[in-house]
């Protein structure tokens, strides 16, 4: 759709005029997707919603003549990846502190939803997805039209401008005034912005992850959302991603790490890991990467990893259990 159309949509959403996705009792057709209307709510709402007006005053002023994409991709079972057969080389790996997702250029970007989109955008959530959602209000649109995502799907927001800049995160965040995207356009006419929606599993009870069918359920999403949309050369740039499902949703950030790494390596692309600030985190996972490249590991390796560290009683963190033991240990 084009960016003036998204535009309509979300003043339509702005003043609640999808009354059938609102009421509860009129929702049948609508349980699997989310409530897209802008209805009042807790006071945490008012710097998202800085970020919302600002967005209109922007396009009322001076309308964008850009197009946007929302794409649901699946996954068929046939496509599945075989992980413990998997003699893939691992992916390319680059690691920042210093950049957030979003600021990284020319790469896909990882926003790690809700399985509802847009998570509690318009309600009190303001973590990464809801953000992200906040500062590109165009991905709201996503909200009127996309069902829950099941494990082998993902949905991919291509060409949504980003308005706002900001400061802060969760209870901190804050409207940072006016962002001028500059992005380059591609041949549709589209902001040459790859973001795509993955879901991760809400571990109640951290402990619960440490469990294989845990770890193929998320490997599944990550290799779903990772495989490129076409493929050749100019479909292979790299995924930029970070601590998915490692804040709210209690994953153990070191285990979903090892994960990403997997998919981006069964998917073909480099993976760039953004941990903002959180150097303890980067320095462990570059001295893993290095060991396993140095010992030739594979993704199969990697799934054997796994296998093994969860059946241990007493566990040490995954990175130190992966650096006492040897690649050709497992084979034994």
């Amino acid at each position: 759709m084009s960016q003036q159309q998204a535009a309509a949509l979300l003043a339509c959403a702005f003043f609640c005029l999808f009354p059938t996705r609102s009421d509860r009792t009129l929702r049948k057709e609508y349980e699997d997707y989310q409530n897209p209307n802008f209805e009042t709510g807790p006071p945490s709402k008012i710097e998202k919603l800085k970020c919302i007006l600002h967005y209109f005053n922007r396009v009322t002023d001076h309308m964008p003549t850009g197009v946007i994409t929302f794409q649901r991709v699946v996954l068929p079972k046939s496509d599945y990846p075989q992980w413990p057969e998997l003699k893939t080389d691992l992916c390319d790996l680059h690691l920042t502190t210093g950049q957030k997702i979003e600021d990284i250029p020319s790469v896909l970007q990882i926003d790690f939803a809700n399985k509802y989109i847009g998570g509690g955008v318009l309600g009190s959530g303001c973590v990464q997805e809801e953000i992200r959602f906040s500062i590109c209000p165009e991905m709201l649109v996503s909200l009127l039209i996309c069902e829950k995502m099941e494990p082998n799907e993902c949905i991919f927001l291509i060409g949504c401008e980003r308005y706002s800049s900001y400061k802060g995160y969760a209870d901190s965040f804050q409207y940072g005034g006016n962002y001028d995207d500059n992005t380059p356009k591609d041949n549709w006419g589209r902001k040459w912005c790859h973001v795509v929606a993955m879901d991760a599993i809400y571990f109640r009870h951290a402990s619960t992850q440490y469990d294989m069918h845990c770890v193929d359920r998320e490997l599944l999403k990550a290799y779903t959302s990772f495989i490129p949309l076409k493929y050749g050369s100019d479909y292979m740039f790299g995924i930029a991603t970070g601590n998915w499902g490692c804040g709210a949703f209690n994953g153990d950030k070191y285990l979903k790490a090892i994960i990403q790494l997997m998919a981006a390596s069964a998917a073909g692309r480099p993976l760039i890991y953004a941990a903002y600030r959180d150097k303890v985190l980067v320095n462990a996972f570059y001295i893993v990467y290095e060991f396993l490249k140095d010992q030739k590991a594979t993704v199969s390796d990697l799934y054997r990893y796994l296998q093994r560290y969860f059946s241990q009683g007493e566990r040490q963190s995954l990175f130190d259990y992966i650096l006492s033991t040897p690649v050709s240990s497992l084979k034994s």
